[in-house]
């Protein structure tokens, strides 16, 4: 098994939370864990209102009810309006990621989007996918993306950046196919790797 485990897929199928599930049979690696997961903020008719950053070690859940006034909020979609602050994301990413002296897995959930534009969020994610640290995550799949630049979020400059990563975790052998059809091996080989992280 490769230094890396990153899963891509449909979206809302379950991948960030099978990682999350996996994570919680291994507390020991939780707490030693840098970067993060991000938390999807609905609305009353079930459909992301924002998104918002949470610590790896965080026990919020992957899913809450928007609510006005939460910290931690980088993307929102409120009467029609788009609200994109990159530059919190990228000044708490670059935060989150930065290993402490006993850290043994980095969690990256959802890159891969417009944060993509940023040199430096690009320069940190593959710095840690080629470091030492084993990394796991989410890498946003293509029609995700396009989906984002159709609604303004992220630019056509974002699918080349994307690419690039993919073909950086395909060429450690990092990157799985996430399917509702193969959950149970999938979730077989997320343990197996954090078994391995210990």
């Amino acid at each position: 098994m490769g230094k890396n485990f990153f899963l891509e897929g449909l979206v809302r199928q379950g991948k960030s939370t099978l990682i999350r599930e996996c994570l919680k049979e291994f507390p020991e690696l939780k707490v030693a864990s840098a970067g993060f997961f991000t938390q999807r903020l609905l609305g009353e008719d079930n459909l992301p209102r924002g998104f918002r950053l949470l610590p790896a070690a965080s026990s919020e859940p992957l899913e809450r009810p928007w609510e006005t006034g939460l910290d931690g909020v980088f993307l929102s979609f409120i009467n029609g309006e788009k609200r994109a602050d990159s530059e919190f994301y990228a000044n708490t990413v670059l935060d989150l990621l930065k290993p402490k002296g006993d850290t043994r897995l980095i969690l990256m959930d959802e890159i891969g989007g417009f944060e993509l534009e940023n040199p430096e969020l690009r320069s940190a994610f593959a710095g840690a996918i080629n470091g030492n640290i084993p990394c796991m995550g989410v890498l946003k799949g293509k029609p995700a993306l396009e989906r984002l630049i159709a609604a303004g979020v992220a630019t056509e400059a974002c699918l080349l950046h994307n690419e690039e990563l993919r073909s950086l975790l395909c060429n450690q052998g990092g990157l799985h196919r996430y399917e509702l059809n193969r959950v149970e091996g999938v979730r077989s080989a997320v343990m197996a790797f954090l078994e391995a992280c210990l």
